[in-house]
């Protein structure tokens, strides 16, 4: 990526800072993940910052890595299969009880519970 598509202007004013991703290794509710981090530091200074679309990767990466350690429906599966039945988030959400917003919430970084992934799997399979 060329300077000028990172477009993270080092808050020091030092130009362009560069993304740059790291695996850390985190305990998330008892289970080891490792984790892709994406940060941008500046080659003059190394001050270093993330913005919030890279926070909110870290968070959905979290998510679905314990949901596939845990045996539950990842976010991108929940929304597949909800597409390949020609369902509405909130068409899904009807059949579950649930609101839509909660379909929404699942098919990012909201961990379901495992009884709400089995009625997911019910409706979904």
């Amino acid at each position: 990526m060329s300077h000028n598509e990172s477009g993270k202007h080092c808050p020091m004013e030092c130009g362009f800072m560069e993304p740059e991703t790291c695996e850390k290794t985190i305990v998330f509710r008892g289970i080891k993940l490792c984790v892709p981090i994406t940060r941008h530091t500046c080659p003059h200074c190394g001050i270093t910052g993330s913005d919030v679309a890279c926070t909110a990767a870290v968070q959905q990466e979290i998510a679905d890595q314990y949901r596939r350690k845990t045996g539950l429906l990842t976010s991108r599966q929940i929304q597949t299969l909800r597409e390949a039945k020609n369902m509405t988030q909130q068409d899904l959400g009807e059949k579950l009880g649930v609101d839509a917003a909660v379909i929404r919430r699942w098919e990012k970084a909201n961990i379901q519970s495992q009884d709400m992934d089995q009625l997911l799997r019910s409706i979904l399979k």
